[in-house]
C-alpha cells in the first residue's frame, strides 16, 4: 500500500490493492493506515475522504480492534495541516476530543482489546 503513494498508483489500483489485502486480513492495521495516508489531501484524497474512511473503518471493526487509532491519525493529519495557533485550538475542540475518546472506547479502552506485537 505504501508504494501506491510513492509510485503514483491511481485510485482504482490503490483500492484494488486495499481490498485484496483486507480480503485476507479484514482488520489489518498497517493496511488501513496506509490507505488512510493515501486518502490525505496531501497525497491523492481529501479531508472528507480521510475522515469518512477512518470513521467507517472504526465503526465496521469488531470491538477492541486497534483500528480506533485511525481516527486519531486522521485528526493528527488535520492538525498538521493547520497554521500554528489554529492547530492547538483544533485539538482542544470538544467535538474532536469526544471523537477521540469514543474511538479509544471502541478500541484500546474496550474490554475486548488485547495487546499484540506491533
Amino acid at each position: 500500500m505504501g508504494g501506491a503513494r510513492g509510485h503514483g498508483v491511481g485510485r482504482e489500483e490503490t483500492l484494488r490493492r486495499f481490498h485484496a489485502a483486507t480480503s485476507r486480513h479484514p482488520w489489518h492495521l498497517h493496511t488501513h493506515s496506509q490507505m488512510l495516508q493515501w486518502l490525505c489531501a496531501k497525497w491523492f484524497g481529501s479531508e472528507e475522504e480521510l475522515f469518512a474512511f477512518a470513521r467507517r473503518a472504526v465503526a465496521d471493526a469488531p470491538p477492541g480492534s486497534p483500528l480506533g487509532g485511525l481516527v486519531a491519525e486522521a485528526h493528527l493529519e488535520k492538525w498538521l495541516s493547520l497554521d500554528r495557533g489554529d492547530d492547538d485550538v483544533y485539538m482542544t475542540r470538544p467535538d474532536v476530543r469526544a471523537e477521540l475518546r469514543a474511538a479509544a472506547d471502541r478500541s484500546v479502552r474496550h474490554p475486548a482489546y488485547r495487546r499484540r506485537p506491533g
